[in-house]
């Protein structure tokens, strides 16, 4: 039996052996998705039903506790005087109050350590904070009899973790950032400012377990179902013996368990050593044949599975294949073997007993940290902004308040195979040059050409494969130009003011400033067909031209401010009053607030000064 179903979302496919024909081998299905499986031979002679099921979209990777993003928790460092002492009230009152003050510091402090290493915790502060402001109000109301009730506080601090509310906790703490409530404690990332908490599952992920922050599933999923077929008809004579049970199809555990046969004692002698009550003489390469016994039992119930990649699906390099395991809520890359993948025909290949559900996963970071970056002017509320990865080169344009993919190519080179024919010819010397793959990228002609929104685009460049948003902890898996988030945040935000009419660049010394100094390229717009003239700007706590720039012979970096220009607060300001025109002026004036919020929004996203 061989049946194939299309539908939206999903395709299904089934085979059922009926005949149990023992010369059947494999089982194809052909077609755009080619699927096979090669038999073993308990298949091959069983009443079996093989099931495949391919769904576009994964349903099951939010489940993984790995997808989570880390917590980021802002902690308030605690102060040595929780409260000052009330010059009107008299001398022994406030004495009572600066004991109280102290024994609360003192115990407040030894809760906040102890719920900070515990791995489950939400917000360590938020109840400590609380109850402190609270006892402390108690004591100025009451002199007398002000003592911190400890058991309270951990009340308190639980109450909070309950609630799962970063945004009431930072209200209550008084914190002007969002914390990142997640899983458990995990150590202190290098991009965290203002004494944060950084907590990760990543640090708690089994060997074999994939960690979903750094990885996605690409292509869907396909879900492979080994089933027991019910009784069939068989003739009889001129009858037809048919089974009255239910024809159910129920789901068939395989391989079934492997039952090692116990030991032969020796015969000779037995009795007598029975007798004498002496234990059986074991033999010592027992285990090893047993070993070997269960590896021979599962080699021939291994039954190898074949399958074609998806269309519309970008792989720069190898993917990593994983298993879904039920019990823990994780992909795993256990439970088969001998993966092997054919970029040319698009078929990957490998050998299993586990008939559940496999993905393909992908590295999240292969695009990224960005090898180049400009972005350019081209009218009011219209702007190109050019990305150059380690496998493709992007351009992407911003118009009013959409967005648009409008050239993508590749810049990996493709590995030739050797000339094996018997016709030899010779080679030109136009022929030792490397040679690419296709630059149009056809899995990108569903996203090519097309106007979105800025959410659209980045949801359609992820499930293509094309990945170049990093994560809140991506600096765990790649190296980065370690800047100050609310330095980056406003440089993002001044750039997106200025971007109908100045163009912005990467600049080489960035990565030799500190970490709460940005260098970048800054130009006006160009007139029609002259070239971009580009000078280099230093943010920090305030903003100047540099008198290098990106041309310079020097590769040491000099912070030295250029000839007949000013030290200003913001690179807004330091760039209109340096090199505005009053064609730049009105462009600027003119940029509506969509078109600036797009452009932010995007900046934000990749972090093209950090990741590049």
């Amino acid at each position: 039996i061989k049946v194939s179903v299309k539908s939206e979302g999903v395709k299904f496919k089934l085979w059922g052996n009926v005949a149990r024909n023992p010369r059947i081998k494999e089982v194809k299905f052909s077609g755009h998705d080619q699927f096979s499986v090669a038999l073993a031979k308990p298949l091959v002679v069983g009443s079996v039903a093989i099931r495949l099921l391919l769904f576009t979209n994964d349903f099951l990777s939010s489940r993984c506790r790995s997808s989570q993003p880390p917590v980021i928790i802002e902690v308030p460092e605690q102060k040595e005087e929780v409260v000052g002492v009330q010059k009107e009230e008299s001398e022994p009152s406030a004495n009572v109050l600066q004991g109280s003050a102290t024994s609360i510091t003192k115990s407040t402090t030894s809760v906040q350590r102890r719920v900070q290493s515990k791995a489950g915790s939400r917000v360590p502060s938020a109840g400590v904070d609380r109850a402190t402001s609270a006892a402390v109000t108690d004591a100025e109301t009451e002199a007398s009899g002000v003592e911190a009730d400890v058991e309270t506080t951990t009340e308190d601090e639980e109450g909070a973790s309950r609630g799962g509310s970063a945004r009431v906790a930072n209200q209550k703490l008084g914190l002007g950032s969002q914390a990142h409530i997640g899983g458990g404690l995990g150590e202190l990332g290098p991009l965290a400012e203002d004494n944060p908490i950084a907590c990760s599952m990543v640090d708690m992920l089994d060997p074999e377990e994939v960690d979903m922050r750094n990885y996605r599933s690409l292509g869907g999923m396909f879900c492979l179902g080994l089933f027991a077929l019910p009784p069939q008809p068989r003739l009889a004579g001129s009858w037809t013996v048919q089974d009255d049970g239910p024809a159910e199809i129920k789901s068939l555990k395989y391989p079934p368990e492997f039952k090692a046969k116990p030991p032969a004692t020796p015969a000779v002698g037995a009795e007598k050593q029975k007798e004498d009550k002496q234990p059986l003489e074991m033999d010592p390469d027992a285990e090893a044949k047993a070993d070997a016994a269960k590896k021979e039992f599962i080699s021939t119930h291994m039954a190898q599975i074949s399958l074609s990649i998806p269309s519309g699906v970008l792989f720069f390099e190898e993917p990593k294949l994983a298993r879904w395991d039920e019990e823990t809520a994780s992909w795993r890359t256990d439970g088969f073997s001998d993966f092997q993948f054919e970029k040319e025909s698009s078929i990957f290949t490998f050998n299993t007993t586990n008939f559940s559900t496999y993905a393909l996963m992908q590295d999240c970071y292969l695009n990224t940290p960005l090898a180049s970056w400009c972005l350019l002017p081209v009218a009011v509320n219209h702007s190109v902004l050019t990305l150059s990865t380690s496998s493709v080169d992007l351009e992407i344009a911003f118009k009013g308040d959409t967005c648009v993919l409008k050239k993508a190519k590749s810049n990996r080179p493709v590995e030739l195979k050797p000339d094996t024919s018997e016709k030899k010819t010779k080679k030109k010397k136009d022929d030792k040059q490397e040679k690419y793959e296709d630059p149009t990228l056809p899995e990108l002609a569903s996203v090519r050409g097309r106007d979105m929104t800025f959410a659209a685009l980045k949801k359609a460049l992820v499930d293509v494969g094309l990945d170049i948003f990093p994560g809140v902890d991506g600096h765990k898996y790649v190296s980065v130009n370690e800047k100050g988030k609310r330095l980056e945040e406003r440089t993002h935000q001044e750039m997106a003011l200025l971007s109908s009419g100045f163009g912005f660049q990467w600049s080489r010394y960035n990565e030799k400033v500190r970490k709460k100094e940005v260098v970048i390229q800054v130009c006006p717009i160009p007139d029609k067909g002259a070239p971009p003239e580009w000078s280099c700007f230093l943010m920090g706590e305030t903003c100047w031209k540099l008198a290098m720039n990106e041309d310079s012979v020097e590769d040491e970096f000099q912070p030295k401010k250029a000839d007949n220009t000013e030290v200003h607060a913001t690179l807004f300001t330091t760039v209109t009053n340096t090199m505005a025109t009053p064609r730049t002026r009105d462009l600027v004036q003119s940029s509506s607030p969509t078109y600036v919020q797009l452009v932010h929004e995007f900046l934000s996203a990749i972090r093209p000064l950090v990741y590049s």
